[in-house]
């Protein structure tokens, strides 16, 4: 039944983490924003919440992300300052799946040689881990800085490569997002 959908339709159905079909909770996007832990955020610029947004699967809950931004940042070169990508789960998700579905995400929005595909994945498979309900990953990005990732604030992982950096955090930001209404909910405070 499936291979009926059209394409692009059977790829908003089997992404993950951030990358299925986006269903935003009102909520969720009136309610207070959930702080960052101070631990996760010192060394950045002063952050302030540009936008908040729940992404939902099929109508289940998979997490409630947030995008945190330092004076100057601009949706139309978001690596340019700082951010954090403030994701808290709703419910299980298996590490290797979020990171598979990562990769091909960032595939689908331009070619990745295979060495570096390879070495972008072997790095996600390290860092990111299963998670469940009420685990909370941080994608931390600072110009010239290794991007970091923590999870319920602890370091889990870091990567000095500005084109992963880029291309990772497009999955969110990018206008050749799978998810333009995710994308455009997290956007809703930045510069254009």
């Amino acid at each position: 039944m499936l291979q009926k959908l059209p394409l692009n339709r059977r790829k908003s159905l089997f992404a993950l983490a951030g990358l299925a079909a986006l269903g935003l909770s009102p909520a969720f996007a009136q309610g207070a924003a959930v702080p960052l832990p101070e631990a996760a955020i010192v060394g950045l610029p002063r952050l302030s919440l540009s936008g908040r947004t729940r992404l939902t699967f099929f109508g289940l809950r998979v997490y409630d992300a947030q995008l945190w931004i330092a004076e100057g940042f601009s949706a139309a070169k978001p690596t340019a300052a700082a951010f954090v990508l403030d994701l808290t789960y709703l419910r299980d998700l298996k590490g290797k799946l979020i990171a598979e579905r990562s990769l091909k995400e960032m595939q689908d929005q331009a070619p990745v040689s295979e060495e570096q595909g390879k070495a972008w994945l072997e790095f996600m498979l390290r860092t990111f881990p299963d998670v469940g309900a009420n685990d909370r990953l941080l994608g931390i990005h600072q110009p010239g800085q290794p991007v970091k990732f923590t999870l319920n604030g602890k370091p889990i992982g870091q990567f000095r490569d500005d084109a992963f950096a880029e291309r990772f955090f497009d999955i969110w930001l990018n206008p050749k997002t799978s998810e333009k209404a995710m994308r455009t909910a997290l956007l809703a405070g930045a510069q254009k």
